[in-house]
């Protein structure tokens, strides 16, 4: 696919340099990910980064909506958040996916994952990381 200008325009390669909200990005710079129609998406599409703190999320949101880019060609949305509790040693992610599915529904699936990095109480994990330290030692020296 190719990169447009806002509100979807075609971009011709000749009205300077786009923003990064408009250009295709390719799958092997991001991932692979399911949608619920069982269709695989190859991770490639068009990304925008949210802030880190609600009002500059809601305007970044705003420009979105006043620019179309989610419109009746929209197929899939997927929301990333990634959240860190220093308390519990926990990275949660959350994936929200809005995809419009074939029969013209729209289907809402949140995924979480989590993460545990609190070492103290496993053996196990500490032997692995007194494993991999030694190792990136013998590589680096």
């Amino acid at each position: 696919t190719k990169s447009y200008l806002p509100t979807w325009k075609p971009y011709d390669g000749q009205r300077g340099q786009l923003n990064q909200l408009w250009i295709y990005t390719p799958p092997y710079d991001t991932g692979v990910v399911y949608g619920k129609s069982l269709a695989l998406y190859d991770g490639g599409g068009y990304f925008y980064l949210l802030d880190w703190n609600m009002g500059g999320s809601l305007r970044k949101l705003q420009y979105l909506e006043m620019n179309e880019w989610i419109n009746n060609l929209t197929r899939c949305i997927f929301l990333e958040i990634n959240l860190y509790n220093n308390n519990l040693k926990l990275f949660t992610t959350i994936r929200l996916i809005i995809e419009a599915l074939p029969n013209g529904f729209y289907s809402f699936r949140p995924q979480f994952e989590t993460a545990s990095f609190f070492f103290k109480t496993k053996p196990e994990t500490q032997a692995i990381l007194i494993l991999m330290g030694i190792l990136g030692v013998v590589l680096i020296g």
